[in-house]
This record gives C-alpha cells, structure tokens and sequence, in this order.
C-alpha cells in the first residue's frame, strides 16, 4: 500500500514538473498540429472541388402536389408514383456519372416538401449529392439563381435537367459537358413538345453577361408552351452567345399521351401503377399440416384479391405438403395460386420464386408466419414513400397476439416473459437500425430488387444479406402496430437464450467473412 501511494506522488510530481519546464514546446507543438490539421482541410476540401456540376430540377412526389395533369387518368397516388420512378431513376444515372467522372458534382433542387423529407428520401443515394430549395418566382428565374449559385462555388461548367425525361441517360448528359468543353456558351437539349430536356452554361457566359445579368438569358420566354426553345434561341442570339443544340431529341412526361414513353423508359407500366400486382412468395419444407391455414391468412386478410399473387415454393417435401396447396388452389380457384419446386433453402427457394412471379411488388412470407388485416395496401402504402428502399410488419409472437387477448397456460410465466422481452428487443434494432429479418415478412418492388442484386442465392442469412443490400440504396422501413405474427416453436423447442445466442454468434461469424452456406452446415448439422 506505501509503495503505491509512493508512485502515485512521484507520478504527479513528474508530471507537474514536465509540464511546467516544457510548456512552451508543448504549446507550439499544439499550435502547429492545429495548424497543419486546418491547412489539411482546406486542401483536401480545395483538391475535391468540383469544376462541372448536373442539376436535377424536380417536385417532392407527394401524392396531389405533382404531376397534376396525369391526376385525372391514373389518380394522385399513381401520379407521385410516375414522379418519384422517374426523378429516382435520372438520380441514380447522375451518381453513375459521378462515378465515371471525377470531376462532376450532384445537386437537386426542389420544390415541395421539407428539409427533412428530402432528407430521408435521398441521404442514401449519394454522399455527393446536395439537395437545395429552388429559388425563384418563374423556371426562368429558378434556373438562373441555380447558375449563380454553381459558378459563385467554383463550378465551369453547369447542366440542368428536368427529372419528368426518362430517357435522359449518362451519355447524354457527358455530351452536354463535352459541348461546354469545347467553349459553347450554352447547350440546348431539344424536347418533342417544343420546349428543352437540358441546358447547360459554361462559366465564360459571364464576361459576357455579368453575374448579375444572367436573369437576362431567362426573361420573355413563355414558359409550358411549344414556343419555349425557339424563344430560348432567340435570347440567346440577341447576346450573342454560342449555342450548340444535342441531337438526341427527347420526350417529357406531362400527359396521358405521355405514359407510353414513360413505359418504355423506365420498364414500369400504367399497370403496375393503377393496379400493381402483389406476388407472396412463401418458401416451404414439410408445411403439409400448417400450409392451408397460412394460405387461409393471406387469402382473408388481402384487400386487392385480384392483385394477390401467391406462390408456394417447396424445398423437396416429403409429407402431403403439395397436396394440400393444389387442394387449397382448387377450392379457391378465385385466387391465383401456383406450386413450383426449386432445390432446398429459404435462399434458393424465394429466389425461384422471383423468377415464377409476375408481380411489381413482392412480399416473403414464412410458413409459421401470418399477416395483418390489409397487409397489401400497407405494402403498398410504404414502398411508394419516397427513400424507402423496402419494408416489412413488425415483429409479434404468436402466444402474446391471440384473438382472444389471453396467454394460453401452457406456456409458463418465465417463457412467456422471455417473448416479451424478445419482441420488444425487435422493435428496437427495427427502429434505431432498419434491421427487420424474415420473419417479418420482407417486401420490396421488383425494381428496387434488381437494382440491389437480386434475392440472395444462398443457405443461411438470405434475408440479413437482403436487408443490407436494400440500406445502400434507400431506408428499410417497419409498418408500426401491423404485426406478422411468428410462431414460438423454434423458441420453445430450443430455448430463447440459446436460440437468440446462436443467432448473435452466426451473424458474428458472417461479418468476420464465413460464407452463408457454411454457416448453414453449422446451424443445420447436415
């Protein structure tokens, strides 16, 4: 104990005098490490300077704000619905860009919505990207301060793109910057209704305009009419600036007219928005006992009956499992029911599921897992919010969501104790980490499931891969007190603690870099 106290005030006193002797040199040493810190930053932000700069100009999809003239043909929803495809859809092709091109910076500027909005719907796109309120009284006046704004931080050459043409693509917009390059003042990139998909100004506009007389290029130009180009070229000749138009000439979604170029540009029909088709894939092995009371839950519980598209995909049964799906398919011929086989695992199984379902969304069901009243309009509801990238229920165990309120009593106090536990430990990681798993019941739209890659093709962890895939892309969101109700009977069998514990040692092993399917031959024993 002395010897401690010892070296404890020996330690203070060594420290106290370090101090005081050396304060000076430890005072510049801290001075030139701030110093150098800063200096680093302004280089490292100076070095990552953009000189070319794509500006996509579009509306928040909110359903009966946008796209107000498609309203009356395919209804409000369907409508933000054409919006958010197509403003996702020039976003993703700008970040493609960005890729390929160090040198092109990213912004949105938008009208509708709020910060915070915005926010969630495009963090997770591109860490590049910058999303700005549009400032201006008319389009003409927008897209002016827009220029301001990019040459006043240091961009040369700006582009600015409407998000309603799908067409525009990579190619087009690296042409527009190509054409600036080559010292044009200004490119056009000509729409069919008379008016332009793109223009784009390089920096020197400005020894001949002046900052401040950039509004000029945008005064008395109708804008919303066939005369908008013309007019556009004409401004343009009178200030003698260069101007070079692109040859690819495109077509703007605005009106019913127009939902044929949207169909083919984006791969979406009218269809899948008006009326889209939900395909429940359900992976199954040896359900004969328990599959017709599931196929009974989503059967009753659909709002849409003739949108419901239900596939059950056995693993390799060797019980009535089969039977009993055609068996349920005959005695509801109303539904459209399909029995396909594929090769064992929930992986294989759901991804061949995909590829034998025709529906725009999809949802996963397990076999010891049912859904709430309605699910299909929820689904539908949360994958047209915009950033969402895929959704699922929350998480219910089926001891503590009877009908009747009560817990039967055959389950003890302490297991019964332990689910509460377990679900609300559920609701947590779904809410602070997007992080639902299967047994919630995933869903995604196709579009969004090609974009990520497809369904997992492996053993184990299909889904925990799965919902990883959809957060690069967009916000994985749970339906608040909706719940797909889960089965207790791996937990009881096994034991909570263990069943949990395992699950956490198995996912430890696959983020140190253990494939799926050798965790399977673990988890399995087989």
């Amino acid at each position: 104990m002395l010897v401690t106290c010892e070296a404890v005030i020996f330690f203070r006193m060594f420290k106290t005098r370090f101090f005081t002797e050396n304060r000076v040199y430890i005072s510049f040493i801290l001075a030139a490490s701030t110093i150098s810190c800063f200096a680093l930053k302004l280089w490292y932000k100076k070095s990552n300077k953009c000189s070319e700069c794509v500006i996509v100009f579009s509306r928040y999809p909110q359903a009966g704000t946008t796209k107000k003239r498609l309203i009356g043909e395919i209804g409000e929803y369907a409508a933000a619905t054409v919006q958010l495809i197509m403003t996702n859809q020039i976003l993703d092709r700008v970040i493609n860009l960005q890729k390929s091109r160090s040198s092109v910076g990213a912004e949105i500027h938008y009208s509708g919505g709020t910060s915070e909005q915005l926010k969630y719907w495009l963090d997770r796109k591109s860490q590049k990207m910058q999303w700005i309120p549009q400032n201006g009284t008319t389009l003409g006046y927008k897209m002016s301060n827009a220029f301001k704004q990019a040459f006043q931080s240091g961009v040369q050459y700006a582009v600015i793109v409407g998000s309603d043409i799908p067409a525009i693509d990579e190619s087009t917009m690296t042409s527009a910057l190509t054409s600036l390059h080559q010292d044009f003042d200004m490119v056009l990139g000509p729409a069919k209704d008379g008016g332009y998909y793109l223009i784009g100004l390089n920096i020197n506009i400005l020894t001949k305009l002046g900052q401040e007389n950039l509004d000029c290029l945008f005064e008395d130009i109708d804008w919303g009419t066939g005369k908008v180009r013309q007019q556009q070229l004409a401004v343009a000749k009178q200030h003698n600036i260069r101007v070079t138009e692109l040859p690819i000439v495109l077509q703007d979604i605005d009106t019913a007219d127009d939902l044929s170029e949207f169909e083919r540009s984006t791969g979406v029909t009218v269809k899948d928005l008006t009326c889209p088709t939900l395909s429940v894939v359900i992976p199954v092995l040896n359900e004969g006992k328990n599959i017709q009371k599931i196929l009974t839950n989503v059967t009753e519980n659909c709002t849409w009956t003739k949108s419901l598209e239900v596939i059950v995909v056995d693993g390799g049964s060797v019980d009535e499992t089969e039977q009993q799906v055609r068996m349920f398919a005959e005695q509801h011929s109303n539904f459209n029911i399909k029995f396909i086989s594929s090769s064992k695992g929930r992986g294989p199984q759901q991804k061949a599921g995909v590829s034998a379902s025709t529906g725009y969304n999809l949802l996963f069901l397990h076999a010891d897992t049912t859904l709430p009243k309605r699910f299909d309009e929820h689904v539908l509801m949360t994958l047209t919010e915009p950033g969402v990238s895929g959704g699922a229920f929350s998480f219910g165990v089926d001891i503590l969501h009877s009908d009747d309120g009560k817990i039967d009593n055959q389950y003890s106090r302490l297991f019964c104790m332990q689910m509460k536990f377990l679900q609300r430990s559920v609701h947590y990681r779904c809410r602070k980490y997007e992080m639902p798993y299967g047994d919630q019941a995933i869903f995604v739209n196709r579009r969004t499931l090609e974009q990520v890659g497809g369904f997992p093709d492996v053993l184990l962890f299909e889904d925990f891969i799965l919902i990883k895939n959809l957060q690069e892309v967009g916000h994985v969101q749970t339906v608040k007190e909706q719940y797909a109700i889960t089965s207790c009977r791996r937990y009881q069998k096994y034991g909570q603690l263990r069943t949990s514990g395992m699950n956490f040692l198995f996912i430890s092993a696959y983020k140190l870099g253990v494939h799926p399917n050798t965790l399977a031959r673990w988890y399995y024993g087989h």
